[in-house]
């Protein structure tokens, strides 16, 4: 069993797609799968997936287009590990994410959640603590490069077909487990006139 598992998930986001997964070959970490879930891409992503083919570490799920929480909950299902960590295809992890985060859950077993800070374009941004009053007002914590434990999701359910998809799924888990607050930029949050989630980050 892996470690970790990362899941992609694209659609039409091929101008950045390349970025993404070379971004996670590139971890200073071995123990971890990538899931590329492309939901029904009709631009030249599948192209560029298709350079990837016969790369070991990366599995490709091909789905006509569900939605996101869809294509989430279809990598989590296709995935082997026992931490599962979201990238989005627009956006890049930095090399050091997965050991940061993964040594967290290791070392703590009481928690369920591992969030960081992260550049949003060349911005620093230092993400709050965790507050679930807060979090169903401003949904501040964005979904890439936030690790999960698999045991948590088995327990508290796969992403629901709604549009605050990921604060749904912090709120649950913050019910039964810890949510640990990692005070360091571990990810790159890229800010672009495609972002399905244009303007809804506050920080």
């Amino acid at each position: 069993m892996k470690k970790v598992s990362v899941i992609i998930t694209n659609y039409n986001y091929g101008r950045f797609l390349k970025e993404a997964i070379e971004s996670a070959l590139a971890q200073n970490y071995e123990n971890y799968e990538i899931i590329i879930v492309d939901d029904g891409s009709t631009d030249n992503s599948r192209a560029i997936l298709q350079k990837y083919k016969k790369n070991t570490k990366i599995r490709m799920i091909l789905q006509e287009n569900k939605g996101l929480p869809a294509a989430c909950n279809a990598g989590i299902n296709s995935s082997n590990g026992q931490y599962i960590v979201r990238l989005d295809a627009d956006d890049k992890f930095l090399p050091i994410i997965l050991k940061k985060e993964s040594e967290i859950l290791n070392k703590n077993p009481d928690v369920g959640m591992v969030y960081c800070d992260h550049f949003r374009n060349d911005k620093l941004v230092n993400v709050p603590e965790f507050d679930t009053e807060r979090l169903r007002k401003e949904h501040y914590i964005i979904p890439g490069g936030t690790m999960l434990r698999r045991s948590c999701i088995d327990s508290v359910g796969l992403f629901r077909d709604t549009f605050w998809e990921e604060t749904d799924m912090w709120i649950r888990i913050a019910k039964h487990f810890k949510i640990f607050h990692l005070k360091e930029p571990l990810y790159f949050y890229r800010r672009h006139d495609k972002n399905m989630t244009q303007g809804i980050y506050p920080y």
